[in-house]
């Protein structure tokens, strides 16, 4: 968790320095739980989910995308990540 969450501080960093208005948090290691989490938590129009490249990903291999897309009806963009630390 501890990697997650220095990933993902760095990643919020770089994108307000873009001027964007961005959030995030770390959820379970389940994405269909984390998801499932933060839809109770509040209301949201359309999910982005990054993900490895096909290949060293196994969400892709679990067809995460699609999935989540069945079971909360949203909008889904995904995002293949670039390599491991280019934000870092």
């Amino acid at each position: 968790m501890a990697l997650a969450r220095r990933r993902l501080y760095a990643s919020l960093d770089h994108l307000r320095t873009q001027g964007l208005t961005v959030h995030g948090t770390v959820g379970d290691p389940s994405p269909v739980v984390a998801i499932g989490a933060m839809l109770r938590q509040r209301p949201f129009d359309e999910l982005i989910l990054a993900t490895l490249a096909p290949g060293p990903s196994r969400w892709l291999a679990n067809r995460l995308p699609d999935r989540v897309r069945e079971l909360y009806g949203l909008p889904v963009t995904h995002l293949v990540a670039g390599p491991v630390g280019a934000l870092l």
